[in-house]
């Protein structure tokens, strides 16, 4: 029986007494006849024109924009805000933050593109502390640590209860000796929408530590991250679903879990997936299941790594159903795609599981076993993600289901879901599918005897026909 002792994280507030915006609210009374209430203010737009991180007189920098935006009133160069306001930036480059930026007002930071605008957290804390049980929308940006950094979440610390979507963005090289290397989220719900995590650390959860609410996860990449604990790119604890789809994991490291760690989190779903080359010292290479529910549609597992049990997925306690789903060619000696510990239950629908060594069906229909998928290295085959592309001659095409009725594959449009009957896994072939190769027949080599004889034969055929004769004339 596992031995794992996972302590409740404290939350650190820093003590910010998140302010409410006053509302403006106009009583009329008309001869006793009516009550008028006047219309909230609209929201404006605050446009960023320097790169400082801290103040400057009579310019608009990012840290005065979200004090103007909180307080409905002008700061420095920065417009006043009104309401649920959008700052903007007719600058690019890179934004130096020796302390972090506090956003506790409902706003949408709009940078420019990932590649044009960078926030550089220089000091020992997080870029960003979001509180105030706010929505909040960060969309067009890098966080780009140092490589150093002390307690959690050292690119976005979330505290409040509200939501916090994260579009477009990248994070990179954000380190937390704690827990979530580049998002730690302690309450309300994280949405990642078309965006990059790499190479990130932290103790728990190497990108993304969730202690409370749920997750979305759309359209995103997670490679390169480290946890030296558990979870190596993301660690869910006793928290809300995670939810993704059309993502890729690959390459990130943990002691459990070297892709995603679930600790007892509401049931949860991963669709249109690939979870490729992730590696665990201890259990489930990809994906470690703790006292959880777990259901994988028409997602790839293949080419994890983990040193005790379940290369592919490892289970304690949890339940896990597969549909229309590939966990082949991951290692590990005795349990190399999926592991069971004390208890597990795994149900298989359509789906293709080359190592069968861990583990037997509870519900098993139409699955294949025992037979290697043919897949192409994790590649660039379209769309926004990489996959692992289906080789002709693959035991997955046309073998699949498509339950959840998905209208495209985990590239996107215009790569349709079924094409014809649907294949096994995170990728579907277009069109019709390509002949199997042809096998290459050796052609039969003569043997001494046989060239004479074959001569005897032609000098034979030679004389009865007269060639030779009509040759000299």
């Amino acid at each position: 029986m596992d031995q794992i002792v996972h302590q409740i994280p404290r939350p650190r507030n820093p003590g910010f007494s998140g302010e409410i915006k006053p509302v403006a609210v106009a009583l009329g009374l008309a001869f006793g006849l009516g009550v008028g209430v006047a219309p909230a203010a609209s929201a404006a737009t605050i446009t960023v024109n320097n790169l400082s991180g801290t103040s400057v007189v009579g310019q608009c920098t990012l840290r005065d924009a979200l004090l103007a935006a909180k307080n409905d009133a002008v700061v420095q160069g920065c417009a006043a805000g009104a309401g649920a306001d959008t700052i903007n930036f007719s600058v690019t480059g890179t934004i130096p933050l020796a302390t972090r930026l506090v956003i506790d007002s409902t706003v949408t930071v709009s940078g420019p593109g990932a590649a044009s605008l960078t926030l550089a957290p220089s000091s020992t804390n997080s870029a960003l502390y979001i509180g105030n049980d706010v929505p909040v929308t960060i969309s067009g940006i890098t966080i780009l640590g140092n490589g150093t950094g002390t307690g959690q979440g050292a690119g976005i610390y979330h505290y409040g209860v509200g939501t916090l979507t994260v579009q477009n963005s990248v994070f990179s090289g954000n380190v937390s000796t704690s827990d979530g290397g580049a998002i730690y989220n302690y309450s309300g719900n994280l949405v990642i929408q078309s965006s990059t995590f790499s190479s990130n650390r932290a103790v728990r959860g190497g990108a993304i530590f969730m202690y409370s609410g749920a997750i979305t996860i759309q359209s995103s990449t997670f490679s390169g991250n480290v946890a030296t604990g558990d979870g190596g790119a993301i660690y869910l604890y006793s928290s809300g679903a995670l939810t993704m789809t059309d993502s890729t994991l690959s390459g990130n490291q943990a002691q459990n879990g070297g892709a995603i760690y679930l600790y007892r989190a509401a049931a949860s779903t991963i669709t249109n997936s690939t979870i490729s080359g992730n590696s665990a010292s201890n259990r489930g290479g990809g994906i470690y299941l703790y006292g959880q529910t777990l259901t994988i549609n028409n997602s790839t597992l293949t080419g994890n790594t983990a040193s005790s049990s379940g290369g592919g997925i490892y289970l304690y306690g949890s339940t896990l159903n597969l549909f229309s789903t590939i966990i082949a060619n991951n290692i590990n000696g005795g349990a190399p795609d999926i592991g069971v510990g004390e208890t597990g239950t795994v149900n298989g629908t359509n789906s293709l599981v080359r190592g069968t060594s861990g583990f037997s069906f509870s519900t098993n229909v139409a699955n294949i076993t025992g037979q290697d998928p043919l897949l192409g290295p994790l590649a660039n085959n379209g769309g926004p993600t990489l996959t692992h592309a289906l080789l002709a001659g693959s035991p997955a095409i046309d073998t699949g289901s498509n339950p959840l009725a998905l209208a495209f594959d985990q590239r996107g449009t215009p790569f349709a879901r079924s094409s014809g009957v649907t294949d096994i896994g995170a990728f579907e072939i277009q069109g019709a599918p390509p002949p199997p190769p042809v096998a290459n027949v050796p052609v039969p080599t003569l043997s001494q005897w046989g060239l004479a004889l074959l001569s005897a034969m032609m000098a034979g055929w030679a004389m009865l026909t007269g060639f030779g004769a009509r040759r000299r004339k």
